[in-house]
């Protein structure tokens, strides 16, 4: 029974943390095997390394946000190494990797855009915004409750006075109608509708408040989803 229960709250929780995904290939676009990609978090120096399927594909899930560089290497061929790459909660991004015969010791670095610019192909567009944990520290709180500063983002309104749940609704759905998630698991309270576990600002990293748009697995309820 407890398998049962804990198995799908981990596969949910896949679907909020960062993913990169891409296909390696050649100069004549076609995919390349066995290919080690690692992901390298610039600021913690954290690393995963996978190696490349029969399709030339590749994912790392559950990543922490923060800044990364991606490389990728094989016999035969340059290496690549793509840095400015930035990552914030629930992050779908798509990164192909195209690779250039010659020696291993070459490598052809690419430098991402700024991260306002990082394009999301993975799944829907998304509306509602990211509050990093340098704007968490900064605003004014009262009571150092974070979830207030959801209310900076369009749609996001104080809720009625007397309503239930949480403490605002989202484009004019009932405060109730809010899904809160911590690190991809969820932290809806079924009784009173509202976040069962804040976490303190000291220890929160970010948070995307998300208004509409959002993908299928964050279903249930008809206003907006904040992923801690």
């Amino acid at each position: 029974m407890w398998l049962a229960l804990i198995a799908p709250a981990a596969m949910w929780g896949q679907q909020e943390l960062p993913t990169v995904t891409g296909v390696v290939t050649d100069a004549s676009n076609a995919p390349v095997v066995a290919v080690s990609v690692t992901i390298r978090n610039t600021n913690t120096n954290d690393s995963h390394t996978v190696s490349t399927n029969a399709d030339g594909s590749y994912t790392f899930t559950e990543l922490a946000p923060g800044p990364y560089a991606l490389s990728a290497s094989k016999s035969g061929f340059r290496s690549y190494q793509a840095t400015g790459i930035t990552l914030a909660v629930g992050d779908h991004l798509r990164q192909d990797i195209s690779l250039a015969v010659g020696a291993v010791s070459e490598t052809v670095t690419v430098t991402a855009t700024a991260a306002p610019a990082m394009l999301n192909t993975q799944n829907g567009a998304v509306m509602g915004a990211v509050v990093t944990q340098e704007e968490i520290e900064d605003v004014p709180l009262d009571g150092r409750n974070f979830q207030n500063i959801a209310m900076l983002v369009p749609g996001v309104a104080p809720k009625a006075q007397g309503a239930n749940g949480s403490n605002f609704t989202v484009n004019g759905a009932r405060a109730d109608n809010t899904n809160f998630y911590v690190d991809g698991f969820n932290d809806r309270n079924s009784r009173g509708a509202a976040s069962q576990f804040r976490p303190s600002i000291d220890a929160l990293e970010e948070f995307k408040m998300e208004t509409s748009g959002f993908s299928a697995e964050y279903g249930q309820m008809a206003g907006g989803v904040m992923n801690m």
